[in-house]
């Protein structure tokens, strides 16, 4: 499905650029539109028709495997109690043992296969002799009927155990007629010590019960995968069809005279903005209910799972963080091309900034044998001003491409002066590889958003196509131009150079930027705080359950509030240690709830509270929105167990 998007967008694009009306296209973009919607909904269809009948396919199998096992088990305890009675009697040609020749032997040999019988998991037994001629039965009716060409039969006397699911039936079991069952008969071979096959055994098991709690567990994760393919397809749904809107207003421009040109590139540039922002605006829509798809997979994968439940909950959450990967490159893309996006100017050591690049990369590296270099010059002064999370996330996206698309050899990181400016010394970055290197006619159209440098490559190592794009913008924002040298077999240079000011010049009170090892998260997310009494202000149900979930495993109390002017009321007669404020709820948003308790402090003289935003808002204007209404800290969603510890560890 998201290949299929972003071919739906790029397609798009294209139209827009070649400059393509409605009426004038055999193919329009409704059309197209129309399309992406049915195969949509036909990729969800197929998607939960596959993942439920591959289930119910590995669960049978995985039945069959297990039953047979315990059945051969219990034919090798009745081999052993048979001929510790009858020795082999049972089948030998010579004195063998029946019913009209020794009726009472039989009868009393009958009852304590009987008995036997009840301490196994097999419901009804039979035995057959090496002609195929059945020699015992629990049911006694069936006692000298010929089997001879039952492949099952045959199999089993060349020592192949054989078992089989049957659905719905019904057998003659021990001492009752049962009807409408699923059973699993097994044909076992039963083997002397010399392994010499004596006679074979077939036992019938009864699993219904068993088949049931499957079947229902299947349903169960095919609900919960249908949920989460129509969440995602009615999303992106949603943007296809607003896109749509734009693009069609934007054709219709086209169409106009030439009189109105200079107005109708005004509109399609206004239009473009409004994409941007209905994308940044969507985004956070988006993160709302993934913060729950997340949440309840999260909660899910720690309940009591199956191995194949297991497999299949990994991939759902692998999947949503994917899906939020690419809305973070979405929200990033419309941040620039809106004009929103912008730069820290923070104290920062270069040195220590490229070496946590290469910290980060250097796991992705190592299962490709790929040796990372970091190169700086020895005498080079690195401490300087500047946005040390928007340069790591250019050379972080460099480094991961490098990665991605190198299969040996080596990739180098390096920083050098590239001119000795008094005020602002100009520093080169370049990352190089030793990858297939890219064609002269792609690097064109290399950093354009969702472009790959062709399509075979999007199809190896996928990807939407937005980092470079995303990456470009935010050097040419820093005041630098992100460049590509590049040929085939010969590897590729990616490279920028930006003016960054001397340390010297950093404003008094401002903190250096210094990087938090993953050690040390770890020790500190060690250390216990102890039970908090909570109040989580949450409009979503679905939020409120995870939430709620993840609060009181951790060993906390908590209270629900669903909108502002409740929570109002209940911070106005509790006394809580923390409360979690949701930003945009009915009635009385998080804003507003957070202003009054403020103003209900300071007019009671009460302690202040602590208050942080659970907030699916990632944009700066919304951020700094929850700090001037007085919040202490922000969490954004969707957000994992950890990062809710640390949220709370970090403020209490």
């Amino acid at each position: 499905m998201r290949s299929l998007t972003a071919n739906f967008l790029i397609a798009m694009g294209m139209a827009r650029q070649r400059g393509l009306a409605v009426a004038d296209s055999p193919v329009t973009v409704r059309n197209l539109a129309r399309r992406f919607r049915i195969v949509g909904l036909l990729l969800v269809c197929v998607g939960a028709a596959v993942l439920s009948y591959g289930y119910h396919l590995l669960a049978d199998s995985e039945l069959v495997r297990i039953g047979k096992h315990a059945n051969e088990g219990t034919a090798q305890h009745l081999l052993a109690a048979v001929q510790a009675q009858v020795g082999n009697r049972l089948w030998q040609t010579e004195a063998r043992l029946t019913r009209e020749a020794e009726p009472r032997r039989f009868a009393q040999f009958h009852a304590s296969m009987v008995r036997l019988l009840r301490h196994t998991t097999g419901q009804k037994v039979k035995i057959y002799d090496p002609a195929g001629a059945v020699v015992y039965s629990t049911q006694l009716s069936q006692v000298g009927d010929q089997q001879g060409k039952n492949p099952a039969v045959l199999g089993a006397f060349q020592g192949v155990a054989v078992s089989v699911l049957v659905y719905r039936d019904r057998f003659d079991a021990v001492e009752r007629q049962v009807f409408e069952r699923d059973l699993l008969s097994s044909y076992i071979p039963a083997r002397d010590a010399a392994g010499q096959v004596l006679a074979v055994f077939e036992i019938y098991d009864d699993m219904t019960p068993l088949l049931a709690a499957i079947r229902a567990t299947q349903w169960r994760i095919t609900a919960l995968v249908v949920t989460v393919l129509l969440a995602v397809y009615l999303a992106l749904d949603a943007i296809a069809r607003r896109v749509l809107r734009v693009i069609e207003g934007q054709q219709a421009g086209l169409r106009a005279s030439g009189e109105r040109l200079a107005a109708a590139k005004q509109v399609a540039e206004h239009a473009s903005q409004a994409k941007s922002s209905f994308l940044a605006n969507m985004s956070h829509e988006i993160r709302t209910p993934m913060n729950g798809v997340l949440g309840m997979a999260e909660l899910l994968s720690a309940t009591s799972l199956s191995d194949v439940q297991r497999k299949y909950v990994k991939t759902l959450r692998r999947s949503g963080r994917s899906l939020m990967a690419l809305l973070n490159d979405i929200l990033d893309l419309s941040r620039v091309e809106i004009g929103r996006l912008e730069l820290e100017v923070r104290c920062i050591d270069l040195r220590r900034v490229l070496q946590s690049c290469i910290d980060l990369m250097g796991p992705r590296a190592s299962p490709k044998g790929l040796t990372l270099e970091l190169a700086i010059g020895a005498e080079l002064h690195t401490v300087v001003l500047g946005d040390p999370l928007r340069l790591q996330q250019v050379l972080n996206n460099l480094l991961g491409n490098a990665i991605k698309f190198t299969e040996t050899g080596k990739i180098s990181l390096s920083l050098a002066l590239d001119s000795d400016a008094p005020d602002a010394p100009r520093y080169r970055f370049e990352v190089a590889d030793t990858g297939p290197g890219i064609a002269q006619q792609a690097l064109a159209r290399l950093f354009e958003p969702f472009t790959q440098a062709d399509s075979s490559t999007a199809r190896k190592h996928g990807g939407s196509g937005l980092g470079l794009a995303i990456s470009k913008r935010i050097v040419e924002a820093m005041g630098g131009v992100l460049t590509v040298k590049s040929s085939p077999g010969a590897g590729s240079v990616f490279g920028f150079s930006i003016a960054l000011r001397s340390a010297s010049a950093l404003p008094a009170g401002e903190e250096s930027f210094s990087s938090v090892s993953p050690a040390d998260t770890l020790n500190h997310g060690e250390e216990s705080i102890g039970a908090l009494n909570l109040l989580l202000v949450e409009d979503n149900q679905v939020n409120q359950i995870y939430c709620q979930a993840l609060l009181e495993q951790m060993g906390h109390r908590v209270q629900l509030a669903s909108d502002g002017e409740e929570a109002v009321r209940m911070a106005e007669n509790s006394n809580f240690d923390m409360i979690l404020m949701d930003c945009h709820m009915p009635v009385l948003d998080g804003f507003e709830a957070t202003a009054r308790i403020r103003e209900l402090e300071s007019r009671h003289y009460q302690s202040r509270r602590l208050i942080v935003a659970l907030t699916a808002s990632a944009m700066p204007q919304d951020l700094l929105r929850c700090k001037e209404c007085g919040m202490d800290d922000v969490l954004t969603k969707p957000f994992t167990r950890e990062e809710l510890r640390a949220l709370l560890r970090r403020n209490v």
